[in-house]
């Protein structure tokens, strides 16, 4: 279980949870968690070309060169959200011209961070990744009417769920290779950006497969990139892989004593019973 910094997609993990176990105290009637953390120096933290993975070349790695069009991908693209960072109306807003691809998880994030964000996960099919919906080849097998979902969903993320979003927010796109979750995470509140950026991802399937490989030797857990903006291009912004720790290209540099000091909060998923509760 990796430790994040205030919840937050962009953040590196800071740290792991090495043995944790649930206890009841009886004066008070409560259930709390006991856990033996290890943590990282944000300032020692490998970078890809520590490892051994050169970002550069993996950079160059041609779009959908190598993408099989196979067993039909899944389009559903899945919404999830915290409802007391999100409210309803505002997702029910954003769904009025959603395109039909795009469906809402029936379970609700939870969290508390000192600093609340907004935060919107986008579960996408790798199948529908790697198959790049924007490719000659992937329009001969499947049509256009399939490589225009991708697009309208692009369209449709910088169009109506950007302006929805007021503060703070992060927009997370994920996907699973493997035991590994990839993350793209867009900090952007420019439409036309946001609409670029979420159609590049369907190109990148490629590249993903490629630093996945490069890293497969340490297991990786969880990739995660970052859009920059000044060359309006994903990179590879962290990992957590279980031989080799935490790697970081751009860490973000975390006290100790301020994530003792603030203690730890607890993130997940859950199920609303059929009242909404």
């Amino acid at each position: 279980m990796w430790l994040g910094h205030q919840h937050d997609p962009l953040s590196q993990a800071v740290g792991r949870v090495i043995a944790a176990d649930v206890f009841y105290a009886p004066l008070s009637a409560e259930h709390f968690i006991a856990a033996v953390v290890g943590l990282y120096d944000s300032e020692k933290l490998p970078k890809f070309s520590d490892v051994g993975v050169n970002l550069s070349k993996l950079a160059n790695e041609p779009f959908g060169v190598s993408a099989k069009v196979g067993e039909e991908p899944s389009w559903n693209i899945v919404l999830e959200f915290n409802p007391h960072e999100v409210e309803h109306q505002t997702i029910e807003e954003m769904m009025l011209d959603a395109p039909s691809c795009v469906v809402r998880d029936e379970d609700h994030h939870f969290r508390k961070a000192a600093d609340p964000l907004k935060i919107l996960y986008f579960s996408i099919s790798f199948l529908a990744i790697i198959s790049n919906p924007f490719s000659r080849k992937f329009l001969e097998v499947w049509g256009k009417e399939a490589g225009e979902r991708s697009i309208e969903f692009a369209k449709w993320v910088g169009r109506s769920v950007v302006r929805r979003l007021k503060g703070e927010s992060r927009l997370v796109f994920r996907c699973e290779l493997g035991a590994c979750l990839i993350e793209f995470v867009l900090d952007s509140s420019d439409p036309s950006a946001v609409t670029d950026a979420v159609r590049q991802i369907y190109e990148m399937g490629d590249r993903i497969r490629a630093l996945y490989g490069a890293l497969e030797p340490f297991i990786p857990q969880k990739i995660t990139y970052g859009y920059d903006r000044g060359t309006n291009q994903w990179f590879p912004l962290h990992a957590a892989t279980v031989k080799r720790g935490v790697i970081s290209e751009r860490p973000r540099l975390v006290a100790v004593e301020q994530l003792m000091l603030g203690g730890f909060s607890v993130g997940g998923k859950m199920t609303p019973q059929k009242d909404g509760r």
